[in-house]
């Protein structure tokens, strides 16, 4: 009987080394990983999801700048108009080297050179474009802001900004008002082809 006993639990401890031994197979062949095969496909569409995405973010990146550009340009107007009737004196906006594109000065009175200077911009990047809407009477690189008169604008002026080199088709504008404020808009579909040079006109 104790034999019989010994058989029964000997087989037993076999079925369960055996069961053991195929689990330990098991996850190894798990762990194993991926084969060759399925590593290339996996990278075949990582790389056309990348192909898909990349000129996405390029354009919303793009279109990002171009109204950034926009509400800054218009801000720093209003900061001018808002330095003159707080100074009681003119203040100057003045573009670097003919172009809001490279940036600006803001500084008091009508020469940089013996004003006090309030604000000053760097610029923005190579292809954001700044378009002066009036060729007859642009509004000019240099904007003087009198204490209750405004600006020096004749009339109502626009400058389109936009990207030229066709990452985005996003333009906006900025009108200035002859007393000097100014506020973000959009464009007509004529203002975005002078912006960008595609205009028939």
């Amino acid at each position: 009987m104790y034999a019989i006993l010994l058989r029964a639990v000997h087989r037993k401890n076999v079925f369960t080394m055996q069961a053991n031994n195929e689990k330990k197979m098991i996850g190894k062949k798990v762990a194993k990983g991926f084969s060759l095969t399925e590593l290339m496909i996996a990278i075949a569409i990582l790389a056309v999801m990348v192909t898909v995405a990349v000129p996405g973010y390029t354009s919303i990146m793009a279109s990002k700048r171009i109204t950034i550009a926009a509400n800054e340009l218009a801000s720093a107007f209003n900061f001018s108009l808002s330095k003159a009737l707080a100074k009681n004196k003119a203040v100057t906006m003045e573009a670097v080297d003919g172009s809001f594109a490279a940036g600006w000065t803001v500084f008091s009175g009508t020469s940089i050179g013996n004003g006090e200077v309030f604000l000053e911009h760097p610029g923005f990047e190579l292809n954001v474009h700044i378009e002066d809407l009036d060729i007859d009477d642009p509004l000019g690189t240099t904007v003087t802001f009198e204490p209750g008169v405004g600006s020096n604008n004749s009339s109502v002026k626009v400058l389109a900004i936009c990207d030229r080199t066709g990452k985005t088709k996003s333009t906006k504008g900025v009108v200035i008002t002859m007393f000097g404020q100014a506020r973000v808009a959009e464009l007509t579909e004529t203002q975005k082809g002078d912006c960008i040079g595609t205009s028939s006109s």
